[in-house]
């Protein structure tokens, strides 16, 4: 995500405050790609949806600090 949307090194170090707001451009559609999915899941199972959103909610935050390590 990071590539795609032309962020670098040099853009951090020139231009700060641009490179945070893309980065949390980049956070925040981390977060609605994994709401999608759990509300993918819902839908789909809405027996299951109890446990499936236990488990969500656990890994929820590992995954967005791994999305961010990864793409800073």
């Amino acid at each position: 995500m990071k590539q795609s949307q032309g962020i670098s090194e040099q853009l951090k170090t020139e231009k700060a405050l641009e490179w945070v707001g893309r980065m949390n451009n980049i956070r925040n559609c981390a977060m609605e790609i994994l709401e999608r999915y759990y509300l993918r899941i819902i839908i789909l199972h809405r027996k299951r949806a109890r446990k499936h959103f236990a488990r969500f909610l656990r890994y929820y935050e590992t995954i967005i600090d791994a999305i961010l390590v990864l793409s800073i």
